[in-house]
């Protein structure tokens, strides 16, 4: 069957199947093949262009662009196009499948069910500036580095570099710590810092160097033990376990005096000064200068080894069931103790010149030495010996109640009678110096001088010479408590609003005053033989009195009464303006 076509404006017969009858298409008209070689321009946000070599299909009429979901459709023999709508620095497939025309006027399509496709993502063109402030701090088999903060907006991280080459991922921080590093090595630095858009800036400049060493100082050394000398200290040690150390640093008083080498345990410390007290700690020091922390610091005290004099002047005084021992001092600036011996064995360590053995067998006599010991533990030889037998020695009850009081040039004393029935006196004692013994519980002191105050105690001594421990003291101030006599001679003269006082002065010699009493009460303090109550009320009686005051304070009987009654007595003024008329007779 023919049919007929326009082609180029020339009418065309061409043969055509039956109607009804299916057409016969090529394969590769309904699935054409691909085009190949698909590049990718990548742009900002975009793909500025995406080319393709053309399918090698003969009825090829265009081709279909697809990214995602997002699809165009090239027409004609272009073999370009453009994406635009992207984000930077994201991966994307492009997908280019050919397009064909064919059968009749080309009026039947088909696109390609396998695509050519290429792979790219878009970026803004601009890498990021080289990283600035690199610095890298060195560690033990490591290396820190550190670098300031790019200022791009659509940075992405960083990279490091060691010796040129990437040791790290990106990185979103600003630091980055490189292990496992050979110690005593330098290892070069730099950093580079990369966008969304994946493109990467130059390797900061210049590189930093860092060497990785030992920074682990070695443990503190132990079992730090010295030993004084006359002059001198022997300090011992430890050895350290770590096998780089090199040496031991000897501190005393916070000072290194001393290097020692590590294949020493001990250095002694010469040209001290005796007595004075030093104090030392030591250091480890390795291969690579790192120092231990300081031992706790330990003592010594470098002295005269010397033992100190035999002591002297032991005495033994024998108690109940007791020995009382005492001794002169030694001497020696360093003495710390002294040691008891009774029969030969130390019993006590004494620091001062006393000692008391207890719970000893009455009637038995005990053998006494003394030996001293100075600071640095060096002894004396033993004292002679002394003996001392026990017996019943207790002494009564401190006594109780005692009390003072003071009179004229004297003081009374009272106490409350010791319990005890073999008690024989009482030892009075003035400021520690006895000056009684009583057998009653009263003493009279005279003979005292006034206002000197004296302190009490009172001893209770049994028939056996056993005396109590001093009563607790009391003291007394005796005083002159004689009041002076009744003023006499005592007048009061009234007058306008006022009364005038006068009287006879007291023979005593140590009068200070007289209290000058109105109706009782106490109006003034005077010194004198008169005085003028002034701002009274005229025409009322006033009755007044008179106390004399001694220096101690006695004060007088009041004297007798005497009365005024103070009155207006000015005289009105002299008449004038007098005239004489005469008159007969």
């Amino acid at each position: 069957m023919l049919g007929a076509a326009l082609l180029g404006g020339v009418l065309l017969a061409v043969a055509t199947p039956p109607v009804g009858s299916p057409a016969l298409v090529e394969a590769s008209d309904s699935n054409p093949l691909p085009p190949t070689n698909v590049m990718i321009t990548p742009g900002n946000g975009r793909f500025t262009s995406v080319s393709w070599t053309a399918s090698s299909e003969p009825n090829a009429s265009g081709y279909v662009v697809k990214v995602g979901s997002y699809q165009t459709t090239v027409t004609g023999t272009s073999t370009t196009a453009a994406i635009t709508g992207l984000t930077n620095g994201t991966d994307y497939t492009v997908q280019v499948f050919t397009r064909t025309s064919y059968n009749l006027l080309d009026l039947q399509t088909s696109t390609g069910t396998v695509p050519a496709t290429a792979t790219s993502y878009p970026r803004d063109g601009v890498a990021p500036a080289a990283p600035t402030g690199v610095a890298a701090a060195r560690g033990d088999g490591r290396v820190t580095v550190t670098w300031a903060a790019n200022t791009e907006t659509d940075l992405a991280g960083y990279q490091v570099l060691r010796n040129n080459v990437p040791v790290s991922g990106t990185l979103t921080g600003r630091s980055f710590v490189d292990t496992g590093l050979t110690n005593d090595t330098p290892y070069s630095y730099t950093v580079k810092a990369v966008d969304v858009s994946r493109q990467w800036s130059n390797s900061s400049a210049p590189p930093v160097v860092a060497t990785p060493t030992d920074l682990t100082p070695p443990g503190t050394p132990t079992m730090l033990l010295t030993e004084r000398g006359d002059g001198q200290v022997t300090v011992s040690w430890a050895a350290n376990p770590e096998a780089d150390v090199t040496s031991y640093r000897l501190l005393r008083d916070g000072v290194e005096v001393a290097t020692i080498p590590a294949g020493t345990r001990g250095y002694t410390d010469t040209g001290l000064v005796n007595d004075r007290t030093y104090r030392y700690s030591l250091v480890a020091v390795d291969g690579h200068d790192n120092r231990s922390v300081p031992t706790a610091q330990i003592n010594a005290t470098p002295t005269d080894l010397t033992p100190p004099a035999v002591p002297t002047g032991l005495t033994a005084v024998r108690g109940e069931q007791r020995v009382a021992l005492s001794w002169t001092a030694n001497t020696e600036p360093d003495l710390a103790s002294y040691r008891v011996l009774r029969d030969g064995l130390e019993i006590a360590t004494v620091t001062g010149t006393s000692y008391t053995d207890t719970g000893l067998t009455n009637d038995r006599t005990y053998g006494y030495r003394l030996v001293a010991v100075d600071t640095h533990t060096n002894r004396s030889a033993p004292s002679a010996s002394v003996n001392a037998t026990p017996t019943d020695l207790t002494p009564p009850a401190a006594p109780t109640g005692l009390a003072a009081v003071r009179g004229d040039g004297r003081v009374d004393l009272t106490w409350t009678a010791n319990a005890e029935a073999d008690l024989a006196t009482y030892r009075v004692l003035r400021d520690g110096v006895e000056i009684a013994t009583v057998t009653g519980t009263s003493y009279a002191d005279t003979g005292l001088a006034n206002d000197t105050a004296y302190a009490y105690r009172l001893v209770a001594v049994d028939t056996h010479g056993n005396r109590s421990a001093a009563s607790a003291a009391v003291s007394a101030t005796p005083t002159d408590l004689t009041p002076p006599s009744v003023p006499t001679g005592l007048t009061a003269v009234r007058g306008d609003g006022r009364v005038q006082l006068g009287w006879t002065a007291n023979p005593e010699t140590d009068v200070a005053t007289y209290r000058v009493l109105r109706d009782g009460v106490e109006v003034a303090t005077v010194t004198g033989t008169s005085y003028t109550d002034t701002g009274l009320t005229n025409d009322r009686t006033y009755a007044y009195r008179l106390v004399a005051v001694d220096t101690h304070g006695n004060r007088s009987a009041a004297s007798a009464a005497v009365s005024a009654t103070p009155t207006d007595l000015t005289p009105p003024a002299v008449p004038v303006g007098l005239a004489v008329a005469r008159g007969e007779q």
